[in-house]
């Protein structure tokens, strides 16, 4: 037997998210099932589960699973996130706060770069900051 546990993404499912967002107890159903031991959700397929910490310790409790990474995917066209792109890194930061092994992913969406604001025309690096009280996560963008 292998000593490495795998997880899964919820990837697979967003290719039908209209059919499958906030499908959370299915989705965990299902990769339990196939094995993994780990989730890796991004924000738009937990719905409702990424407001409600408890709920989806329920599901993963159920099945076995832990929630190994949130994923965050945002447009950061701008030199500084928009107030959405912040809500959404807030929201997601209290949310992993419930679950101290889990990791915060940053993903950047493909969007149409023809929309009404400037997009950044500098190259942006990342720099993530571990606060070793709190186990949080901060991450500085570099122009």
């Amino acid at each position: 037997m292998s000593q490495f546990l795998y997880g899964c993404q919820t990837y697979p499912w967003q290719m039908n998210v209209e059919k499958f967002a906030g499908q959370l107890p299915h989705m965990v159903a299902q990769l339990a099932k196939a094995g993994f031991a780990g989730i890796e959700a991004e924000t738009v397929m937990l719905g409702a589960y990424f407001c409600n910490w408890e709920k989806t310790a329920e599901v993963l409790n159920q099945h076995g699973v832990q929630l190994a990474a949130v994923a965050i995917h945002e447009p950061w066209l701008l030199h500084e996130e928009t107030e959405e792109e912040r809500r959404v890194a807030d929201a997601t930061i209290e949310f992993l706060s419930h679950s101290p092994t889990a990791k915060l992913m940053f993903a950047h969406v493909a969007v149409d770069p023809d929309r009404e604001h400037e997009p950044a025309t500098k190259p942006v690096s990342y720099t993530h900051h571990r606060t070793p009280e709190t186990n949080a996560y901060t991450v500085c963008a570099h122009i």
